[in-house]
């Protein structure tokens, strides 16, 4: 953001037509929050602190909805475990799961089970459900991947879920 570097780029590019929106990320709250208050951006992609295994990123989303920005989540599966359930070879942000999250993704699971639902369909509406939030990134690595990801989107959750679910 600094004069002169990739912002005022950015800046230039949208000024001739070539970009329409120019947007901020980092795995690190507090500079997201210092971007979004610095009113230089129109999008905010949230990733590694909002999933149902981490919802450490509300106040971003908060503030970001406050400054009217666009909001995208970039980890609804957690990088894997929230997809793919907590059975063996599960993956939080793409490493073995440690213990804890297999334990909560366990958890979860058997919560969701227990109202026909799949995980992976909870996390992925979850994410949706905040306000402002119009952009999930799912993730695909192959052509089934999509379509877990739609059938995901559009199995029904019973309201019932979400309390039970958020109480972990």
């Amino acid at each position: 953001m600094a004069p002169g570097r990739a912002l005022a780029a950015l800046r230039r590019l949208q000024v001739e037509g070539l970009v329409g929106h120019v947007g901020v990320t980092s795995s690190e709250r507090e500079t997201l929050a210092r971007a979004i208050d610095s009113g230089e951006f129109e999008t905010v992609l949230l990733w590694k602190h909002y999933h149902l295994l981490d919802r450490s990123g509300e106040a971003i989303l908060r503030l970001a909805v406050e400054q009217g920005l666009g909001l995208i989540v970039g980890t609804a599966f957690a990088g894997g475990i929230l997809a793919t359930g907590a059975g063996p070879g599960a993956k939080f942000f793409y490493r073995d799961a440690p213990a804890a999250e297999r334990d909560r993704a366990a958890r979860l699971e058997a919560t969701c089970a227990r109202f026909g639902v799949p995980l992976a369909s909870a996390a992925l509406q979850f994410c949706l459900r905040s306000a402002g939030v119009t952009t999930v990134i799912a993730g695909a690595d192959r052509p089934e991947h999509v379509e877990r990801n739609v059938a995901a989107l559009t199995t029904p959750i019973p309201e019932a879920l979400w309390p039970e679910l958020l109480s972990d």
